[in-house]
């Protein structure tokens, strides 16, 4: 990990520039080692031009860093629910998928 990498939470890193803000969140779902395994990959770095893409502010984040080491889809309820706005009514049922 290069130097201009800073940890800011569990599982979560930010590298300041003065562009526009992206953000990658990988394994929302413990059970989805994918997402997490590409925040490492860009943690490393492997030589990419942050300047000449602009000098973004780019923020990984592992979503779900205990079910991720648990190796379990959730801890506690389902993450997905966390992103649902007020105004799309209940959570989603477990096991039935997002369907707001």
């Amino acid at each position: 990990m290069r130097e201009d990498w800073r940890s800011v939470g569990e599982g979560i890193w930010r590298r300041q520039g003065t562009g526009p803000h992206i953000a990658v969140v990988g394994s929302l779902h413990g059970d989805e080692p994918a997402g997490a395994a590409v925040v490492e990959e860009l943690l490393r770095d492997h030589g990419l031009d942050w300047e000449a893409a602009g000098d973004p502010t780019v923020t990984l984040a592992v979503g779900n860093p205990q079910a991720l080491a648990l190796g379990e889809r959730v801890v506690s309820h389902p993450t997905n629910a966390d992103f649902l706005p007020p105004k799309f009514g209940k959570r989603p049922t477990p096991g039935l998928g997002n369907t707001a």
